[in-house]
């Protein structure tokens, strides 16, 4: 997980961290992190676009069925996402 180094994120760190430990995760270094061998997949796929990520690349090698990737990175569904839940605006049905 990658946070910027925003005063929101300084602000609720330690919630974050908190958080994520008891829903079982493990806290590492950033050392820890880079030393993963996770890494050395990067250089034995060749996936033309994968949304980005490491991850995804992966994912679409392997042909793991969709969604291979965070729903959210269609910018259409984030935008929607934050008109309903930050401006409170709801979506009007066409039909």
């Amino acid at each position: 997980m990658l946070l910027h180094e925003t005063d929101l994120a300084a602000l609720y760190i330690g919630d974050l961290v908190k958080g994520l430990r008891e829903a079982g995760w493990t806290i590492v270094t950033a050392d820890e992190a880079y030393a993963d061998s996770f890494g050395q997949y990067a250089a034995t796929y060749d996936t033309p676009s994968a949304q980005g990520t490491l991850v995804e690349m992966v994912a679409w090698q392997r042909g793991l069925p969709a969604p291979r990737w965070y729903g959210r990175n269609d910018t259409r569904r984030a935008d929607a996402e934050f008109r309903n839940r930050v401006l409170g605006e709801r979506e009007i049905s066409k039909d």
